[in-house]
């Protein structure tokens, strides 16, 4: 029987190809998927080229409806991909162990097919008590993943016991309406259980 590699060897392996594919892939692109912006059409000027435009994508928050949590808890973040000027907004909404950050690719790739069109990655609530301490510190790698990770004490978070599907749809419901104004058309799409939540909301 074979050992099972420890998993920062895995994924430290994961992580050296991912970097290999981006400086294959040219050094612009993964400058600008490096500082969060997506990476926009050619302006044409200058006779020696182009020169891409970059935009922004900002991490927003929204305050929403009181859950009995810790203070700074009752508030959602969204991560807006595209302009702000379009006249449709997909709402997407991640998995039980997903974040807003999943759907930033397919995000650019959607707001570059589809002019017009904005997407909002939506983190719930309980992204609020994730452990981001180690990206403060020197070696964020080793902070998560050699087990410095602090996670939450299920005994002292009786408050989470109310943070279910009926206070998910209310802060679903937040995002959409603020989404919504000025008129704007919104699409609600979700992946795993955001897709259920997105159904449900629907319904």
């Amino acid at each position: 029987m074979t050992s099972r590699l420890p998993r920062r060897t895995v994924l430290g392996g994961m992580i050296g190809g991912l970097a290999l594919a981006s400086a294959a892939a040219g050094t612009g692109a993964g400058s600008a998927v490096a500082a969060g912006r997506t990476p926009g059409a050619s302006t044409g000027q200058g006779a020696a080229g182009t020169v891409g435009a970059l935009t922004p994508e900002p991490y927003v928050s929204l305050a929403v409806g009181v859950g009995g949590g810790p203070a700074g808890t009752d508030r959602v973040h969204v991560l807006k991909v595209g302009p702000d000027t379009a006249g449709t907004v997909l709402v997407l909404v991640p998995g039980m162990f997903g974040a807003a950050n999943d759907f930033r690719l397919l995000a650019r790739d959607l707001v570059a097919a589809v002019p017009g069109t904005q997407v909002w990655a939506l983190d719930r609530r309980e992204e609020n008590l994730a452990d981001r301490t180690g990206f403060t510190g020197p070696d964020p790698l080793a902070h998560y993943l050699d087990g410095h990770y602090r996670t939450l004490d299920p005994a002292a978070s009786p408050f989470a016991a109310h943070w279910g599907l009926p206070l998910t749809l209310a802060d679903l419901r937040t995002v959409v309406r603020a989404a919504g104004r000025g008129g704007r058309r919104v699409v609600l799409g979700g992946h795993s259980w955001g897709a259920t939540t997105a159904l449900a909301y629907a319904a």
